[in-house]
């Protein structure tokens, strides 16, 4: 028979296990319970929004609190860095972010890699040449191969210029000056569409609907006979074609980049003729399981592309019911 020494000797011995138990157990629920920073470029650009909700869904999946800013202005590198520099002395889990520019940054990078936090890349890539000249290192990268996007879009451009038997004139708008996704794309559809194309405008439109009209009214006042526009975004693509219907120019194919879902409801009434589709939801997820592998010791893979593809006409209603449910709409 135990006496009540050995009784109580039990019982504290047993108190101090399940104490210590329980505090275990309380840091790693501390540990999956923190925050998560998404900075895009905007939370104005459904894209963003799409891409937004997606790690918002992953983080109340996980256990974590996502934490979404963006600066008052679209592109805003000063302000991207501001924000940056606000979450790193909030000491968030972790930080994936939209670079507005592909330098602007990396100051910012090397700040979180000396406080320990993890940085991901979404969508836009940084300059990776000076990301090592200044020291610094993100975790990985995750988004659209941009260069291939452009590709894609080349590849439309030439079978369309097949089927019309003759090289397309041919408009491109680019977006804020200083982001390497918009180069990529321009560089990648340049490169695959070849002599099928023969550029006679290029011109830079903020990534914005009022300022893809604009400059696409000021083009079509010097150029007339345009046969094609490529956009490499969705907004400047809808402000392209709101410029064409006004100069009753109906005719002339214009395709876009990111797959929104005005887009696609644009393509639907047969007025962009298509859209480069990105899955912008699928990386905000990903990107916050990437975050998390992580944080629990896991590796993770520097670079992970998604999937790009044309839509128009022929596919565009399988894609609707992906996009509505993320947009916000």
């Amino acid at each position: 028979m135990k006496t009540k020494r050995g009784i109580g000797m039990a019982a504290m011995a047993f108190f101090m296990a399940f104490s210590l138990a329980m505090g275990i157990g309380a840091r790693e629920a501390h540990a999956a319970s923190g925050e998560i920073a998404f900075l895009p470029m905007t939370l104005d650009n459904e894209f963003y929004v799409a891409m937004k909700n997606g790690a918002e869904e992953a983080c109340k999946k996980l256990g974590y609190t996502l934490v979404a800013q963006s600066g008052t202005g679209h592109g805003s590198a000063s302000e991207q860095l501001q924000l940056m520099e606000t979450m790193i002395q909030k000491d968030v889990e972790a930080i994936l972010i939209t670079p507005c520019s592909s330098t602007g940054i990396i100051s910012g990078i090397k700040k979180a890699n000396s406080a320990g936090i993890p940085v991901i890349i979404l969508d836009t890539e940084v300059d990776q040449d000076k990301l090592a000249e200044a020291g610094a290192e993100t975790l990985a990268y995750l988004g659209s191969d941009n260069y291939k996007g452009g590709q894609v879009a080349g590849e439309y451009a030439k079978n369309l210029a097949k089927e019309a038997g003759k090289q397309l004139r041919t408009v491109i708008l680019t977006g804020v000056p200083g982001q390497e996704n918009m180069e990529l794309r321009k560089n990648g559809f340049l490169d695959a569409a070849g002599e099928s194309v023969v550029v006679v405008a290029e011109q830079n439109a903020d990534s914005d609907f009022n300022k893809g009209n604009d400059v696409m009214t000021n083009i079509l006042t010097a150029n007339p006979d345009v046969d094609f526009v490529y956009s490499c975004n969705d907004l400047m693509a809808m402000g392209a074609y709101r410029a064409a219907r006004a100069a009753g120019k109906r005719d002339i194919k214009i395709v876009g980049f990111d797959g929104n879902s005005d887009a696609l409801t644009s393509i639907q009434n047969g007025e962009l003729t298509g859209s480069v589709a990105q899955v912008p939801a699928a990386m905000g997820l990903q990107g916050v399981e990437l975050a998390d592998k992580h944080l629990k010791g896991e590796s993770v893979p520097k670079v992970t592309y998604t999937e790009v593809r044309v839509i128009d006409a022929g596919n565009v209603a399988d894609f609707v019911q992906y996009v509505n449910k993320y947009s916000g709409k």
